[in-house]
């Protein structure tokens, strides 16, 4: 039997499927109050133990989200991916087209272009996967939302939510899907046949600049940036996110 993830579904009307970020889980989606809104734990995250048999790389995910959606006959759902989610989602934009309608990326990016650049962001990956498992779930976490990108959010709030998170898991999870690990998808983009929305946050400085990268090279996209927000915009932006969400399931 084919291997699937842990899957959740509420509200009623048009699908949407929601992946979710580093850190994060299915529960993530319940900003969205628009459509049918289904939603999977990533491996490593939430109530997904498949980390435990090894580390999934993007491809390996990306073939267990449509596992997932042929299990429970999700008919071209619109695909909304948040960062890490964000970066899958437009792995499975490109690669498996005919299972979507649409595509929104919050916050996300195709990867690292120079194979340098990638030798770094996984000599980084690691070193982090294993300061999650030296320092414990909580403490790692107050490292983490220490970065500039989530400046806006309520850090204690955030690591509340977030610490009951496994720590091997969430290594596993920068060790397969981190952004090192991840082959660029630069220049996949032009074969992007979806419609797609990029959207980011304004003081997301890097991340705008790659949506805005993204954006030219992208035949069927627009761009939204999103006055006086960061990079996490599904809790800073959340009104804001809906109406577009409302505007691609028209």
């Amino acid at each position: 039997m084919s291997k699937t993830l842990p899957f959740y579904s509420f509200g009623k009307g048009a699908n949407i499927l929601f992946l979710h970020g580093f850190l994060g889980s299915a529960q993530d989606a319940k900003f969205i109050n628009n459509g049918m809104v289904n939603a999977v734990d990533l491996p490593g995250h939430g109530n997904c133990d498949l980390y435990l048999m090894n580390k999934f790389s993007m491809s390996d995910t990306a073939k267990l989200v449509v596992n997932t959606l042929k299990k429970h006959s999700l008919s071209r759902p619109l695909l909304y991916g948040y960062s890490m989610g964000g970066r899958l989602s437009l792995y499975l934009g490109i690669h498996y087209p005919e299972l979507f309608s649409g595509l929104i990326l919050e916050s996300a990016s195709p990867g690292l272009q120079k194979t340098s650049e990638r030798l770094e962001r996984i000599q980084l990956d690691a070193k982090q996967a294993n300061l999650i498992i030296d320092l414990g779930i909580k403490n790692f976490l107050q490292k983490w939302y220490q970065n500039q990108l989530f400046s806006n959010l309520d850090k204690d709030k955030m690591i509340l939510k977030r610490q009951n998170n496994n720590c091997q898991g969430l290594a596993n999870s920068l060790l397969g899907l981190g952004l090192g690990s991840q082959n660029s998808l630069w220049s996949d983009l032009s074969s992007l046949s979806l419609k797609t929305t990029i959207v980011v946050g304004e003081n997301d400085f890097k991340f705008v600049d790659i949506a805005k990268q993204m954006t030219k090279l992208i035949l069927n996209c627009n761009l939204n940036i999103v006055p006086n927000a960061g990079h996490c915009l599904n809790i800073e932006a959340p009104e804001y996110l809906n109406k577009i969400i409302k505007q691609c399931l028209k």
